[in-house]
């Protein structure tokens, strides 16, 4: 039973990531995608010039992404991410 709630929104991107790759957790890949939903949405709107093809776009980026990042050595997420 969990007697505390982990505050993991204190934690860096990379702190994020060093703990999903290593516990395999959802919960901070989820704090990942929350931060970086709006800032991709923007992107893909911008590019897509379409709102549902653009949450689409999201979505299926973070869905691709799950189950490959365990196998990067990433140093920066956020720039990683947009080169994605």
């Amino acid at each position: 039973m969990l007697f505390f709630k982990r505050n993991i929104s204190k934690l860096s991107d990379e702190e994020l990531l060093i703990h999903y790759t290593k516990s395999g957790d959802t919960e901070y890949f989820g704090e990942l995608y929350n931060r970086y939903i709006p800032l991709l949405y923007g992107l893909c709107l911008k590019y897509l010039h379409d709102e549902d093809r653009a949450q689409e776009a999201v979505m299926q980026l973070f869905e691709d992404l799950l189950p490959k990042l365990r196998n990067y050595e990433i140093k920066v997420f956020k720039p990683w991410l947009y080169r994605v």
